[in-house]
């Protein structure tokens, strides 16, 4: 997460995108990024970046208080 100060300057996309040539130019075949925000500007960030929603099921499990 960028701070808010910074961001819309392209320094999470910058970061991102870095992150992404490197993992294919070291031959990884695909990257999962998961998101818990509900944030739509969230999602088409990483849209934006090439990542596809609904892709793939998450579950969370959270330890309750007895």
């Amino acid at each position: 997460m960028t701070h808010p100060t910074y961001q819309g300057q392209g320094f999470g996309k910058a970061v991102v995108s870095k992150a992404l040539k490197h993992a294919w130019s070291s031959g990884c075949h695909h990257v999962l990024m998961q998101s818990g925000r509900a944030d739509p500007r969230v999602h088409a960030f990483y849209q934006q970046l090439g990542f596809q929603g609904g892709l793939r099921v998450g579950y969370v499990a959270m330890q309750q208080p007895e």
